[in-house]
């Protein structure tokens, strides 16, 4: 999965690799539900998915 997002300034950013750094973050402080939440918010999937997508992290 690759998730560009706009910066505001016209400038693409391909976001999805600083999401997967702060992502890392969360889990290594033990906020793994804040983690999934976030995965959920951001990148826009399901429950399901984004527990999926937080155990790819671990």
């Amino acid at each position: 999965m690759q998730i560009v997002l706009d910066r505001g300034d016209g400038t693409p950013e391909n976001s999805e690799a600083l999401i997967e750094n702060e992502l890392r973050s969360m889990i290594d402080q033990g906020e793994e539900i804040k983690a999934i939440k976030m995965a959920r918010d951001k990148l826009g999937l399901s429950l399901l998915e984004g527990k999926n997508y937080i155990d790819r992290l671990k």
